[in-house]
């Protein structure tokens, strides 16, 4: 009653009290469900972020008690897209509350929303389990627009793309085409500004390497390496002729010529 009113601050009061008296009863999934939506909606209004965190956590716990005590596949399933949205809420607040908004909590909650959902995608298996189905079809759908807003166009497609292949005519699929068209001109948007963006960055480098250096540039001669000592200027070679002019005379031989007499040589 108070759920459908819309009074979730009696909600949370009255549903914690009935599973902290009866536990264990025959509507505790349903009651803990309701508890968990309730929770959410009074955190979303919550300005602390510390009593905000609490009762978000508080709403994930009570999912997860909902899960043990239905024990089916389709539970399971329901439960991961109830946490995702759960993650969405955190992140919703955090815009709405953070003065300014934390961008990088922001993003990690949609991470973990993604997250969530992914796995029971890449898990699920509609037709092996149809009573999954419902909640498998929900997570591609709900996954659309956060992939779009991280910027994943290529991770969009994709999932477009297998939409269609295991629903197909399904009850999101006018929905998921227009995602897909959302998604194709993203990758479009996203292709070009990246490469402008690498253009620009090479830009620089690509004119240093092939602009010539002006002609008036002076010349630079590179220095010589420290540890090299620079080689020593080599003498001229004085030419032959002047260095057998300035030999001096070897004092034996001189002393020789003057004892020696003089003679003719005679024939025989």
């Amino acid at each position: 009653c108070y759920v459908n009113l819309e009074q979730y601050p009696e909600t949370v009061e009255v549903l914690s009290k009935m599973l902290d008296t009866y536990k264990g009863s025959g509507f505790t999934v349903e009651a803990c469900m309701m508890l968990s939506s309730g929770l959410s909606e009074v955190a979303m209004k919550e300005p602390d972020p510390d009593k905000r965190f609490d009762m978000f956590n508080e709403a994930v716990k009570r999912i997860k008690q909902a899960r043990k005590y239905a024990k089916s596949k389709a539970m399971d399933a329901q439960s991961s897209v109830i946490i995702a949205q759960i993650f969405l809420l955190k992140a919703e607040a955090e815009k709405k509350h953070g003065d300014p908004p934390d961008e990088e909590v922001v993003k990690k909650y949609q991470d973990q929303a993604v997250a969530t959902l992914q796995i029971l995608i890449m898990m699920g298996d509609p037709k092996r389990e149809p009573t999954t189905a419902p909640s498998i079809e929900e997570a591609y759908f709900r996954c659309m627009p956060i992939l779009l807003e991280l910027n994943k166009p290529d991770d969009a497609l994709r999932d477009c793309e297998d939409y269609a292949d295991k629903f197909p005519g399904g009850k999101y699929s006018a929905k998921m085409r227009k995602f897909k068209s959302q998604a194709k001109m993203k990758v479009i948007m996203l292709g070009d500004s990246g490469k402008k963006k690498d253009e620009e960055e090479a830009g620089p480098q690509i004119r240093a390497n092939s602009e010539p250096d002006p002609i008036d540039a002076p010349a630079t001669t590179p220095a010589p390496p420290t540890d090299v000592e620079p080689e020593k200027p080599v003498a001229p070679a004085e030419p032959v002729a002047d260095v057998a002019a300035k030999a001096p005379e070897k004092p034996a031989e001189k002393a020789a010529e003057k004892a020696a007499p003089k003679t003719d040589v005679k024939g025989e």
